[in-house]
């Protein structure tokens, strides 16, 4: 049997979900982005992942065993994840800032300083500029950066890792970090590195796809955001505690009607 290592618990136990032969079949008769996924995955044995499944302990469900993090960055390179985001530009700048307006009641730093973790092509950064704050966005894709350089002078952009960013020093009074999490390797590292870079009285905005939502459809695999290796992990409420429900912090969560967490976590003054 292959290792495996749960990425939340470190248990070694899991019940396998869909084997990974299994999940290809079904992503090539997808009429979504799973089939083109699919087409990657066999053509690069370096982006195995061994199946879909679930933690014996936690009961996080996750893949058995995450590619590299160069081999990540190659399936991205020819996924063209960025190239999918740049439509409806002007709609999605607008659902940030709406995003932004709604969540920013909940700083008590009384700062403006905000930070878009996965930036991208910079539409939240942009969202957040519009609602009077001082915007900066991370993304580790260059291509992305260069071109939110070039559409939105106003923010500053850096091409680096949450991870690295943290090392800075440098917080922020609004974290914002939408659908990224579920793409991370070691997402304990990634959760820590969010909640360093948050400054006291300060907020943290985070969303991703939901595992235990009652609108998330069953089997879990048939989810078309069960689509790995983009996705690495589903993660339940339960999980988002464990991660984020440290001494200092206050963690809540907005409604959602679609199968969809919207965690919003206050750093303490």
């Amino acid at each position: 049997m292959t290792d495996f290592s749960c990425p939340l618990c470190d248990c070694a136990q899991f019940g396998m979900l869909e084997p990974e032969g299994d999940w290809l079949a079904r992503a090539a008769n997808a009429d979504d982005e799973r089939a083109l996924i699919g087409k990657i995955v066999e053509g690069d044995e370096s982006l195995a992942f061994g199946g879909i499944v679930r933690c014996a302990d936690c009961g996080l469900a996750t893949v058995q065993t995450p590619p590299t993090p160069d081999a990540l960055g190659r399936f991205y390179s020819a996924y063209y994840a960025s190239a999918s985001y740049g439509t409806k530009r002007d709609k999605k700048i607008k659902r940030a800032a709406k995003r932004v307006k709604r969540v920013r009641r909940r700083i008590k730093s009384g700062g403006t300083r905000f930070l878009d973790v996965g930036s991208n092509l910079g539409y939240a950064v942009e969202g957040a500029r519009l609602q009077g704050f001082e915007a900066t966005g991370i993304e580790i894709d260059a291509d992305a950066v260069l071109q939110a350089q070039a559409d939105f002078p106003g923010g500053r952009f850096f091409v680096t890792t949450v991870e690295d960013f943290a090392q800075r020093g440098e917080q922020f009074d609004f974290v914002y970090c939408s659908e990224v999490i579920e793409h991370a390797v070691d997402i304990r590292g990634f959760a820590d590195a969010l909640m360093d870079l948050i400054a006291p009285g300060g907020v943290l905005f985070l969303t991703t796809p939901a595992d235990g939502h009652r609108a998330t459809p069953k089997p879990l695999v048939s989810w078309v955001q069960v689509k790995p290796p983009e996705h690495l992990h589903w993660l339940a409420k339960e999980h988002l505690l464990r991660l984020f429900g440290c001494d200092g912090f206050t963690p809540r969560f907005q409604f959602n009607p679609k199968p969809g967490h919207k965690l919003v976590l206050n750093r303490d003054l």
